[in-house]
């Protein structure tokens, strides 16, 4: 019994020493750069240049970049498509777009074996597979197509406006538009419809959507890490977008393929 009340005693010491903030070390820029060395990368500067803007803008966390590029470093292939795939992310943020559809191609890739150059150049035939080329050309693209719209990011700082949102809304939106029309692509959709291509949108909102997620009065941000999509943005993307916008969106995305 002595022995039991012991072993339970320093148990629960360990746990209330856990709870007590005993944590791991943060991982920092300085880590990513030092993994980033092992790869013996030509643009190491570039890109860990625009892995730090990444970081500044919450799109893009230290932790994150450093398992892909650890898991980078371990995969089969050659060093020059290592560091096409990683320059293709830094181009990204340099252009200002967010990177969670990139980096999440990449790592999906590399658990399923996937030869690097198909992650960087997806595959044009049956099925269609797109690579970040094509995933980056499409983000840029839907983001282009809000501002036409007049559908902006504020400023860090600024109040948003009706149509004017919050950089972490704003990136919500185009990563969830551009999923949608990669995965509709994907999926063997005829680019041609533009109504196809709008129900894939707006079935993709809506479903990242809550009539209980409208932010209250004077409040322009999302809470760090939710992807729910403010109903009053759905709302403002399918008011200003319409069928016919998005067959032009998609092929200029299938002319990167």
């Amino acid at each position: 019994m002595k022995y039991l009340m012991k072993v339970f005693l320093l148990m629960l010491a360990m746990g209330l020493m856990l709870s007590g903030g005993i944590t791991l070390a943060a991982v920092s820029a300085a880590d990513v750069n030092q993994a980033l060395q092992v790869l013996h990368l030509t643009n190491a500067d570039e890109i860990m240049a625009a892995f730090e803007i990444g970081f500044s803008q919450g799109r893009l966390q230290p932790e994150g970049a450093l398992h892909l590029v650890k898991r980078l470093s371990a995969a089969e292939g050659s060093p020059s498509d290592k560091e096409a795939i990683l320059l293709t992310i830094a181009h990204a943020l340099e252009d200002d777009l967010s990177v969670s559809t990139l980096v999440n191609t990449v790592e999906e890739g590399l658990a399923r074996s996937v030869p690097l150059l198909v992650i960087l150049n997806g595959s044009g035939g049956q099925p269609l597979i797109l690579g970040l080329v094509q995933r980056e050309c499409l983000l840029g693209t839907v983001r282009d197509l809000l501002y036409s719209k007049r559908i902006f990011s504020a400023p860090e700082g600024a109040q948003a406006a009706s149509t004017s949102l919050s950089l972490r809304r704003f990136d919500v939106l185009v990563t969830n538009i551009a999923d949608a029309l990669g995965d509709y692509l994907e999926g063997d959709g005829n680019p041609y419809d533009g109504f196809l291509l709008y129900q894939a949108m707006s079935t993709r909102l809506r479903n990242q959507s809550s009539a209980e997620s409208v932010i209250p009065a004077g409040e322009s941000i999302i809470p760090a890490g939710e992807s729910i999509i403010p109903a009053e943005d759905v709302d403002l993307v399918l008011d200003r977008i319409e069928p016919g916008d998005l067959t032009p969106t998609v092929l200029k995305v299938l002319n990167q393929s």
